[in-house]
C-alpha cells in the first residue's frame, strides 16, 4: 500500500449510501422496465426443463428433469411457484429481485476487496454502477436459466472466501463452504475450481497463517461436500456429480466433429446420426493424444467463440423473446444488438486493463492485501474456465463470471487512472495487455460480422 493510497474508513460516508440507493432503485427499475416488454410465444431451451421440473416440485411430484439438470435452481423456481403462481413471471420477478440484491453485492465485494484503499467507495460505486447497467446481466434476469441465481451466489461466495482470509474463522469456513455448495448445485463445475480457490488462500498466507487457513480450508470443503452430496445419490443411474449434462458437453466438446455452437449467431451442428458415426470411442486423453492438432485448432475455435461478442441477449431478441422482431423498427434492432456488441467488448477491454494494472510484482506474490488475492482468484478462476471451454462446448454464458471480474477491474482502474500513469507498467504488464488485447479484439474481428450478418 503505498502513501497515495491510505486506509480507508471502514463504513461508507453519507454520500455513497445515497448513492448506493440510487443505484439499486435505477437497476431495479431498468429490470422491471425490460421485464414488462419480455413476450415470450414460448419458453426456450433450457426454460422448459427448468419450468416443468419447478412446478413437479411446487406440486411435491418427482422432477424428472432431474439429475440432467442441477437440482438448486429447479428447488428455487418452484418455490416461488409454490408462493406466488403457476407463470413464468413470477420466477423472472424474483429473479429481477435476487439481481438487483447481486448488484449490492458487488459493492460490498468491491469494498472487500480494495478495503485499504481510499479510492474503495469510488471503485465500489462505480463497479455496482456498471453491474447495474450491464445489457447481459440485465438480459439473464428474465431467463428462467440458473444464470442470475448463480452470480449472486458467487459474488457472495468470492466476499466468503475473502472474509475467510481475513478473519480465519471457523464460522467463516463453514459459510463459504455452505455459499460454493450451493454455487456448485447451479453449475456443477464449481466443485472442482472451490478447492483451487481455497489454494489460493493458503499460498498467500504468511508462514504462521498458513496452517491455520488449511484447517479452515479443509473444513470449508467438507461443508460444500455435504451441501452437494444429497444431489449425487439416489437416481435411477446411480452415482451422478450434480448433474448428467456434464458428461454430455465433454463428448460433444472434444469429439472429431466441430464442437457445438449454441450463441445463435453461428449455430453448429450435426445430426445424430452422423454424430454416432464419426464419433470418438476412446476416451478424451486418448483423443487429445492421437488427435493434437485437431484438439489445438478446436480449442482455438472455441476460445474465439467464448470471447466473440455474441450473447444470448441477441439470440433472444431474434427469436421473439422481446416481442415479434419485425415488427421492430429496424434501426431500434441495430442499436441494441450494437450496443450488446460494444459492451462486452468494451469491458473485456477495459477489464484486461484494470486487470494488468493490478499485476502484482513478485515480490508482492504472497502479499496479505485482499486486492492481491482476489487478483489470484480471479486469475485461477479465468484459467480454469477457459480450460473447462476448451474440453467441453463453448457459450457466451459461460463467459459471465469473467465478466464480473471485468467489471471490478474496470472500476478499479476507472478509480485509480490518475494514480496509475499507463507507462509505468512492467514488460510482464504490457505482455499481458498484448494479449488480451489480442485475443478480444480478433474475436471480435472475426466474428463480428457473421453475428450481424446471423441476426438480419
Amino acid at each position: 500500500m503505498s502513501k497515495r493510497d491510505p486506509p480507508t474508513s471502514h463504513r461508507p460516508a453519507r454520500a455513497t449510501n445515497a448513492t448506493i440507493v440510487l443505484i439499486l432503485a435505477a437497476a431495479f427499475a431498468i429490470r422491471l422496465w425490460s421485464l414488462s416488454i419480455v413476450d415470450p410465444p414460448r419458453l426456450i431451451g433450457d426454460e422448459v426443463d427448468h419450468f416443468h421440473g419447478a412446478l413437479q416440485f411446487a406440486e411435491s411430484e418427482p422432477v424428472t428433469v432431474l439429475p440432467k439438470r442441477p437440482p438448486f435452481y429447479i428447488w428455487f423456481a418452484g418455490s416461488v411457484i409454490a408462493i406466488a403462481g403457476e407463470t413464468p413471471f413470477h420466477i423472472r420477478l424474483a429473479q429481477v429481485l435476487i439481481d438487483c440484491l447481486t448488484t449490492l453485492g458487488v459493492f460490498v465485494l468491491c469494498r472487500q476487496i480494495f478495503r485499504h484503499s481510499q479510492s474503495a467507495d469510488r471503485t465500489s460505486v462505480f463497479a455496482m454502477g456498471m453491474y447495474a447497467i450491464y445489457p447481459e446481466f440485465i438480459a439473464y434476469s428474465h431467463y428462467l436459466w440458473t444464470e442470475t441465481v448463480f452470480l449472486c451466489t458467487l459474488v457472495f461466495g468470492f466476499i466468503a472466501l475473502l472474509k475467510l482470509y481475513s478473519e480465519a474463522m471457523a464460522r467463516t469456513a463453514v459459510l463459504a463452504g455452505l455459499v460454493w455448495g450451493i454455487s456448485a448445485l447451479l453449475k456443477p463445475y464449481q466443485v472442482y475450481i472451490f478447492p483451487c480457490l481455497l489454494t489460493c488462500n493458503v499460498l498467500c498466507s504468511d508462514h504462521r497463517g498458513k496452517y491455520r487457513q488449511a484447517q479452515l480450508a479443509i473444513l470449508a470443503m467438507a461443508i460444500a461436500a455435504t451441501t452437494v452430496f444429497p444431489a449425487c445419490c439416489g437416481h435411477a443411474k446411480g452415482w451422478v456429480l450434480i448433474s448428467s449434462q456434464g458428461e454430455r458437453t465433454l463428448e460433444s466438446g472434444t469429439n472429431y466433429y466441430p464442437p457445438p455452437q449454441f450463441d445463435f449467431s453461428y449455430s453448429r451442428s450435426f445430426p445424430e446420426s452422423v454424430k454416432r458415426k464419426i464419433g470418438r470411442k476412446e476416451s478424451i486423453i486418448a483423443f487429445l493424444a492421437g488427435n493434437p492438432s485437431l484438439a489445438f485448432n478446436r480449442s482455438l475455435l472455441k476460445i474465439g467463440d467464448f470471447f466473440a461478442p455474441n450473447s444470448y441477449l441477441i439470440r433472444h431478441l431474434y427469436m421473439g423473446y422481446y416481442g415479434d422482431p419485425l415488427a421492430m423498427k429496424r434501426d431500434v434492432r441495430l442499436a441494441i444488438v450494437i450496443t450488446c456488441m460494444t459492451s462486452i467488448i468494451g469491458f473485456l477491454l477495459f477489464g484486461v486493463l484494470g486487470f494488468t494494472a493490478e499485476f502484482p510484482a513478485l515480490s508482492e506474490l504472497r502479499s496479505t492485501v485482499p486486492g492481491k488475492l482476489f487478483f489470484w482468484h480471479a486469475v485461477v478462476y479465468s484459467i480454469l474456465t477457459i480450460l473447462m471451454v476448451i474440453l467441453a462446448v463453448s457459450m457466451s454464458r459461460y463467459r459471465l463470471p469473467l465478466m464480473v471480474f471485468c467489471v471490478v477491474f474496470t472500476a478499479r482502474w476507472a478509480a485509480m487512472i490518475r494514480l496509475r500513469p499507463i507507462a509505468k507498467r512492467s514488460g510482464v504488464q504490457w505482455g499481458s495487455l498484448a494479449i488480451g488485447f489480442g485475443v478480444t479484439l480478433g474475436a471480435a474481428f472475426f466474428r463480428s460480422s457473421t453475428i450481424l450478418q446471423a441476426a438480419w
